[in-house]
């Protein structure tokens, strides 16, 4: 089994294509790590989700490829139940149903450590971790009545508890969990000036026997260039974080051959 793994486009649509391009010819599957959208302040929900129909769902239409994403911290989670609706739609959304490529299924998690950026539809309690130096617990939450400002507190999500959940239900099966943050303290993680900034509530999962085979992560767009790795062993994982697809498309082929994997970095 060979699956393409790109995240973090942040709107670059034709690298996106591209990597479809390049699944379709070499893969099974091509699996997004969020972060899909355009982003600033003033892209709305509503200009996210038309950057999806005309620049993601109809161009990927033609492509003879299977394609499962999850949303990133700065996608907005409103459109996700406008995305289910969407017919016929080519991207499997992680974050509404598992998937499934042959005998391997599909978890997805787009919840991140609280950030210290404006959009917080995705920011959650890391376990009983401290919060880290820069976060900010302040800003915007999106809905069906649009956009809120709203204070991180009670209701909100604990990626432990997310994890937890998520192992119960996988228990027993061989499976990939496709998370958009990366666990803490590895070589994924690593933020400018140094600091270690993924999760550890998913470090410590990733130990458990519920764990699963392969994690798939972006977020920190530029921990591989600072760390000069892309994949490491966490756990009873191998982990990897490819880098953003910004400026240029960063790609990670993986097959799959039994227990073991291999895996190739290209980017263009």
């Amino acid at each position: 089994m060979k699956i393409l793994f790109i995240t973090d486009l942040h709107g670059r649509s034709d690298n996106l294509l591209k990597a479809a391009r390049i699944a379709e010819e070499s893969s099974d599957a091509l699996l997004i790590g969020g972060d899909i959208h355009p982003i600033g302040f003033t892209v709305k929900p509503s200009d996210q989700y038309r950057f999806f129909v005309e620049e993601v769902a109809q161009p990927l239409q033609d492509v003879g490829v299977k394609v499962f994403a999850i949303m990133g911290n700065v996608d907005w989670k409103s459109n996700l139940e406008r995305y289910r609706e969407f017919h016929p739609s080519p991207v499997h959304w992680l974050n509404l149903e598992d998937g499934r490529i042959g005998d391997v299924h599909l978890a997805g998690m787009s919840y991140v450590p609280i950030t210290p950026f404006s959009i917080k539809d995705w920011d959650a309690f890391d376990g009983d971790a401290p919060l880290q130096r820069d976060s900010v617990l302040r800003g915007l939450v999106s809905s069906a009545n649009g956009l809120e400002m709203r204070e991180v507190g009670e209701g909100t999500p604990n990626i432990a508890d997310v994890l937890k959940e998520m192992g119960w239900k996988m228990e027993g099966r061989k499976w990939i969990l496709v998370s958009h943050c990366p666990p803490y303290g590895t070589s994924l993680d690593v933020a400018s000036g140094g600091v270690h900034v993924g999760s550890r509530a998913l470090k410590a999962f990733l130990s458990t026997p519920q764990a699963p085979f392969l994690s798939l992560h972006g977020h920190i767009h530029e921990s591989p260039q600072i760390t000069g790795k892309i994949c490491e062993r966490v756990g009873r994982t191998l982990s990897c974080n490819p880098g953003d697809s910004r400026d240029r498309l960063r790609a990670l082929l993986l097959v799959l051959e039994g227990k073991e994997i291999v895996y190739r970095f290209f980017e263009g």
